[in-house]
């Protein structure tokens, strides 16, 4: 469903440059969705921000490098979809919120777009605190 999103808000010109967020496992897949049925020219991250207006993104990868974090940050996207976001979670323990690479990461990817970070998740084991704190990336209230 996204992708079709992403295809007709191209097509209509209100989208230039898009990343796409994905756990590892589902790369493959939206790279074949965007190649094939959508027929998107998209290319594997690799190459600088900068260099491509569509880009698939591993979670994992951008999540654990500081540099990319950094990179995504003053990057500008006019949309941003993160696929399974409920897996960039902050997490509560008592009174305090953990925020996990993924959740920071999360944060910089809406610093670096022109619209909030569009969700697409499953995530039905979150309590609904956690679930407050994944759309709330989605917000500018939560920065």
């Amino acid at each position: 469903m996204a992708g079709l999103l992403l295809k007709e808000l191209m097509l209509r010109g209100d989208v230039r440059r898009c990343l796409v967020v994905a756990p590892g496992s589902l790369v493959a897949q939206w790279q074949d969705e965007l190649l094939t049925s959508e027929t998107i020219d998209a290319a594997r991250l690799g190459d600088p921000f900068a260099r491509h207006d569509l880009l698939i993104a591993r979670l994992d990868h951008l999540a654990r490098s500081d540099e990319l974090v950094k990179q995504v940050r003053v990057s500008e996207w006019d949309l941003v979809i993160v696929d399974e976001a409920h897996r960039m979670s902050a997490h509560w323990y008592g009174n305090e919120v953990s925020e996990t690479r993924r959740y920071r990461l999360g944060k910089a990817l809406g610093d670096g777009s022109r619209s909030r970070p569009t969700a697409s998740a499953a995530g039905d084991g979150l309590r609904p605190s956690c679930w407050r704190r994944v759309i709330g990336l989605s917000t500018r209230s939560s920065r």
